[in-house]
């Protein structure tokens, strides 16, 4: 029989099995040692890929973001509570010093125009 080869002198062509480039690489062969040194020694070679780690630490840093916005601590709500009381007391503070100011001529005039004339019940406009 003939050498093997693409082309034969003596009958048909035989097929040949191409070669992949990639494992045909030195730095291929050398990385793919170093990975086998790596895993019998049981070194880092980490369960999970690198990828999937990064996209679960992006969560992570998420949730934690949004809870810390969200979730307010019972401390926290307290001194929000009395934060507002102090405002609101502030304000009646306020208005009772503006009302000190006016006269009381002007403070009994505008009570008589809220309450305004009243109309007996039988006549209408």
């Amino acid at each position: 029989v003939g050498a093997a080869g693409p082309i034969s002198s003596l009958g048909p062509i035989t097929p040949t099995k191409p070669a992949n480039p990639i494992k045909a690489s030195r730095t291929h062969q050398e990385l793919h040692k170093e990975l086998l040194m790596a895993h019998r020694k049981g070194l880092g070679v980490s369960s999970k890929p690198e990828l999937q780690l990064v996209l679960e630490r992006r969560q992570r840093e998420r949730t934690q973001r949004e809870a810390g916005e969200q979730g307010r601590t019972p401390l926290e709500l307290e001194l929000l509570r009395r934060q507002q009381r102090q405002q609101e007391v502030e304000r009646q503070r306020e208005n009772e010093r503006e009302d000190t100011q006016v006269p009381e001529l002007v403070k009994v005039r505008q009570n008589l125009r809220k309450t305004g004339p009243k109309e007996p019940p039988g006549t209408q406009a």
